[in-house]
């Protein structure tokens, strides 16, 4: 009795399936859509494998046919047309229709301009040995992630564009043309390694404004013609350039000006710019790395105003002189195998333009060497300021006299027993020149009392020399010396003896007429003012009231 009722059940429920079509797949619906047009063997790979979650593949196996450079040569099954891929992305019955894991589209050709400006587009779209024939505009689009590996393109306008994961332009990826990233939110890295950008009348990379908060990676073999321009951009990681080649010969290779970088920036192992290295105001958190550079002869440093943790170079990673600006420039410390001698860091700072005087760079590595426990080092640069402030002064001025003459006497204050060996060096010579006079009766008592006379009142003479008291202060030359040179000092030599003007040879020069006696009081007269000069410079700089 049941049986029957069970039967009719099952009957029913037979028609009711026969009588609903089967639903409709992303092939179908894209054969519906570019009717009457034939769709390409790879564009229905396209819409067949994406469906799947698979990669649609027209890889041949083959190294040579399957390299992008020779996508102009390959067959209509390996074509697909970007209004195919424009629509998968931006049809909303399309899109729901592609995985989580997105396009993939191997060794294809994409013809004419893909337009996805300001689409949503929540999936990744992954292209490997891939050709785009022309431009590619992402301006203000939002992707899940964008990978174009190995890939050739023009130019690439993604203006404003928003990626929340990374962005890989790597692994041997070219552009002939601008590839635009200006004020760019990237998510994750953008990955430019091993990457050939060829614009050069222009931008090869213009990451003007962007927000990447993982890495920056041009490095391993990436190479630009043209700008690579990061200008105000912010990085969360590193900004990493080992290896890269940049050429711009009448311009800037690397701009990233006012760029701000919370970990560490490396220019290193092979590193070559042939045109300018700007980070004007950039800001590096942690480390600057600048060794194992190529430098080309158009190499140009801009450090002006840049702040960095640990600044790390090396001597042959330098440019030349006058292509290294270095006027606002402020670091914390020197790695430890950088050159920390100021013989080295001077020449360092002489690679700067000489046409006129800076002297924070100067400032600003006497500091760093002196917290860094480098006293002596610290002291010799603060020196070498003062030296090339000299060349900068007007002659014969107040600055000049103290640059070129009292300061350099002292080390600028920094080296005060300069003056104070010269000091000795002034008594030994007057300790000299004052006991030959005295041996050759130039020097003379100031007082008659310290001369022996006879009866009549006549000063006695013996062997041609004139006899002195006993009971007169005898003469010491260097006790003479020591006294005339040094201030306020009194210990009754200056008082009782002084050259005699009248002694002495007499010396015939052009019209003038003058004694050996005469040249010698002339020169007690410059050794009591060298004394007084040098004393107070060297006493002034040792208690710190002399210093520039």
């Amino acid at each position: 009795m049941r049986v029957l009722p069970l039967l009719g059940y099952l009957a029913l429920s037979s028609i009711t399936l026969a009588a609903t079509p089967p639903k409709a797949t992303l092939l179908d619906l894209a054969k519906k859509k570019f009717a009457p047009r034939k769709l390409t063997g790879a564009e229905e790979k396209l819409f067949t494998n994406t469906e799947r979650g698979e990669p649609a593949s027209a890889l041949t196996g083959d190294d040579k046919q399957d390299d992008p450079d020779s996508a102009g040569t390959w067959p209509d099954d390996r074509i697909i047309h970007a209004e195919c891929l424009a629509w998968l992305c931006t049809e909303s019955e399309a899109s729901r229709r592609v995985t989580y894991r997105g396009i993939q589209i191997y060794g294809m050709r994409i013809d004419e301009k893909l337009d996805l400006e300001f689409a949503q587009i929540p999936f990744p779209l992954k292209t490997w040995k891939c050709a785009f024939t022309d431009e590619i505009i992402l301006r203000h689009t939002h992707f899940a992630a964008l990978y174009l590996q190995f890939t050739h393109v023009k130019d690439v306008a993604a203006d404003g564009v928003k990626i929340d994961g990374n962005v890989f332009l790597r692994d041997r990826f070219r552009a002939e043309g601008e590839v635009r990233l200006l004020g760019a939110l990237i998510g994750g890295d953008l990955d430019c390694t091993a990457a050939q950008l060829s614009n050069p009348n222009g931008k090869a990379l213009n990451g003007d404004g962007a927000k990447i908060n993982g890495y920056v990676f041009l490095r391993d073999g990436f190479k630009a013609e043209g700008e690579v321009n990061l200008l105000g951009a912010t990085i969360g990681e590193n900004l990493e350039c080992s290896g890269a080649q940049l050429s711009n010969p009448s311009g800037i290779g690397l701009q990233a000006s006012e760029i701000k970088i919370a970990r560490s920036v490396f220019l290193t192992d092979g590193f070559e710019a042939d045109g300018g290295v700007q980070l004007v105001g950039s800001e590096i958190k942690d480390y600057f790395d600048w060794y194992e550079i190529l430098p080309a002869k158009n190499t140009r440093f801009d450090l002006r105003s840049a702040k960095v943790g640990t600044f790390h170079d090396e001597e042959k990673s330098w440019p030349v002189e006058g292509k290294l600006f270095l006027d606002g420039f402020t670091y914390d410390r020197i790695f430890e195998d950088s050159p920390l001698t100021a013989k080295s860091r001077i020449a360092w700072l002489h690679r700067q333009p000489r046409d006129k005087f800076l002297p924070q760079p100067y400032e600003q590595l006497a500091s760093v060497l002196r917290n860094m426990g480098h006293e002596r080092e610290a002291r010799r640069v603060m020196i070498e300021k003062n030296r090339d402030h000299a060349n900068f002064t007007t002659r014969f001025s107040q600055e000049w006299w103290w640059y070129n003459v009292f300061g350099w006497l002292i080390g600028y204050g920094y080296a005060p027993s300069r003056a104070f060996f010269i000091s000795l060096g002034m008594i030994a010579l007057g300790w000299l020149l004052f006991h030959l006079c005295y041996v050759r009766n130039i020097i003379s008592p100031t007082d008659e009392r310290g001369y022996v006379k006879d009866a009549a009142g006549q000063i006695v003479l013996e062997n041609g020399r004139h006899r002195f008291s006993e009971e007169y202060p005898k003469f010491n030359a260097l006790v003479y010396s020591l006294e005339s040179f040094t201030p306020l000092l009194k210990l009754d030599q200056s008082a009782s003896w002084t050259p005699n003007a009248n002694r002495g040879v007499t010396i015939h020069f052009c019209r003038l007429h003058f004694t050996t006696g005469s040249l010698a009081r002339a020169y007690l007269w410059f050794h009591i003012m060298a004394g007084w000069v040098l004393t107070s410079l060297w006493v002034g700089g040792i208690t710190g009231l002399v210093k520039s």
